[in-house]
């Protein structure tokens, strides 16, 4: 599980784990200017979303 805090062009911070996906919550996050909740799953097989 992982917290970003993004503004209109990056992701400023990141907690947690999956820092790999940084760059997938960026596109999503960023331009939306507006507060987002969303899942990212992770094809790793023994990463902790894919529940390895």
């Amino acid at each position: 599980m992982a917290l970003a805090l993004a503004d209109e062009e990056s992701v400023l911070a990141w907690d947690g784990t999956g820092d790999h996906h940084r760059a997938a919550a960026a596109a999503r996050l960023t331009h939306a200017a507006r507060t987002r909740t969303f899942t990212l799953t992770c094809p790793t097989p023994t990463a902790p979303s894919a529940g390895g």
